[in-house]
């Protein structure tokens, strides 16, 4: 068994609690806690159609969320890391993983392309790789995940049972190359879905038990919101309800909090960005 790994750093002096319980939840969604967060978005679209008319990238609310979130690992390196081998690492680069229909078609594949950023990435940055990785993995060739996949999903199920049960075992002694780990969009600091492009809501969604991914955000679709203030007058907005599903292995409910209001920021605030 190796003491280090390509993509995190092993991380000491843990307090007794976070040292034990990946031995008392050992996969991520036995340890998985699921939350909302309702987001007003009344300066956001404002901000974005103002931003869009002056011509130039077009940017778009996912942009928004994707950048936000880059902010969140940049900022509380407290969430920025995973559990492998029951032990808690922080992860060395911000790579975010999301899904891509290949057409906006019923029948279109769907795959998952993973990004990678740098935690100073503004904005406009941002949005610049993720439209870039949106265009390959709509393109017509074969992403290296999609051709690991096509290449193993002929194999007799038990052949590939144990292939992917000695995959686990290589991954938790740190014996996968480092290759293999920066192809698989399993393998990032988060996942992001945006269900609101499909106009439904967010759902509470699983963690993968597969790879190292300890946060998925879900994004539903944006509505008019009408709710009391603390005045105690209605107020109507353009709204959105986030869903996260995060792994409370890394990270405790304070650290949490702080995490979703620098989240908060970034979305309400894009100037921030």
């Amino acid at each position: 068994m190796l003491w280090t790994r390509p993509d995190g750093d092993l991380i000491p002096n843990l307090a007794p609690m976070r040292i034990i319980m990946p031995h008392l939840f050992p996969t991520a969604n036995s340890a998985a806690i699921y939350f909302e967060q309702r987001l007003n978005l009344s300066h956001t679209l404002a901000w974005l159609q103002d931003h869009n008319a002056k011509g130039g990238q077009q940017l778009t609310f996912f942009h928004i969320v994707l950048a936000a979130t880059v902010r969140v690992m940049a900022e509380k390196p407290g969430v920025h890391r995973f559990i492998v081998g029951r032990k808690t690492w922080q992860r060395k680069k911000i790579e975010l993983s999301f899904a891509v229909k290949k057409r906006f078609e019923e029948s279109a594949a769907l795959t998952a392309v993973k990004v990678g950023f740098d935690a100073k990435d503004s904005l406009l940055e941002v949005a610049s790789k993720v439209d870039a990785a949106i265009g390959v993995g709509r393109g017509d060739a074969l992403t290296v995940s999609e051709k690991e996949m096509k290449w193993t999903v002929w194999m007799p199920t038990l052949l590939l049972a144990l292939l992917l049960k000695l995959q686990k075992l290589l991954d938790a002694c740190n014996l996968l190359p480092a290759s293999m780990l920066a192809n698989d969009p399993m393998y990032a600091s988060a996942f992001l879905a945006n269900l609101g492009s499909l106009g439904i809501d967010a759902p509470y969604h699983h963690l993968y038990d597969y790879g190292t991914i300890p946060i998925f955000v879900a994004v539903g679709r944006i509505a008019k919101v009408r709710e009391f203030g603390d005045d105690g007058q209605m107020r109507e907005y353009d709204g959105i309800t986030m869903r996260y599903t995060v792994d409370e292995r890394i990270a405790d409910g304070l650290y949490w909090a702080k995490v979703l209001d620098v989240f908060r920021k970034g979305i309400e605030q894009p100037e921030t960005l």
